[in-house]
């Protein structure tokens, strides 16, 4: 039986916004902040189904495993590097943060921009992998040159791209393009 899990994002619309990137830089960057943000909203979500305050709605989850991502609007470099993790963001999250982080889940969460995400959709379909498996081989076999998601999702030439999103964005503009046409 393939085991249970509960795969949680928090988006951000955010992007790396230093001119130098520096690691001063990138500490006190605005993307720094916002991940941060996010990997306490997660934090707090997790903590909250593990004391069953979703159990009305969901069932009774508290045993499941978790992963978990934080998606960005751009991508972020060695996002997902444990150095990023020690240095930055162990710098930013506070220490009752870190500490449920790592109590709260086997794997660390994840930072993927949009396009990295659609890409694990995309990987998980052609692969025909759940993201609990993917998240647990690329955490075994590869943190690869930075530990970005974008150099190890791997997709067949004749899929790459977004097709997911550019195809939901058609739809969203073509149901609305009559009525924005006509507001005057």
């Amino acid at each position: 039986m393939e085991k249970e899990f509960i795969f949680l994002l928090e988006c951000k619309g955010i992007e790396y916004s230093s001119l130098i990137t520096t690691e001063s830089a990138v500490q006190k960057d605005n993307s720094t902040k916002k991940i941060t943000s996010g990997i306490e909203q997660l934090v707090s979500v997790t903590c909250q189904l593990k004391n069953g305050v979703f159990d009305q709605l969901l069932g009774n989850v508290r045993n499941k495993l978790i992963i978990s991502a934080v998606v960005t609007y751009k991508h972020l470099y060695f996002a997902n590097n444990n150095w990023y993790w020690k240095d930055i963001l162990g710098k930013s999250l506070k220490d009752e943060i870190r500490k449920e982080q790592d109590y709260l889940f086997e794997i660390k969460p994840q930072i993927l921009s949009i396009d990295e995400l659609e890409h694990l959709l995309i990987y998980s379909k052609q692969t025909e992998k759940n993201y609990l498996e993917i998240f647990t081989e690329k955490e075994a076999k590869h943190q690869g040159f930075g530990g970005d998601w974008i150099n190890y999702l791997t997709l067949n030439e004749d899929e790459k791209g977004a097709f997911f999103l550019k195809e939901a964005y058609q739809n969203y503009f073509d149901a609305n393009l009559e009525r924005v046409q006509n507001t005057k």
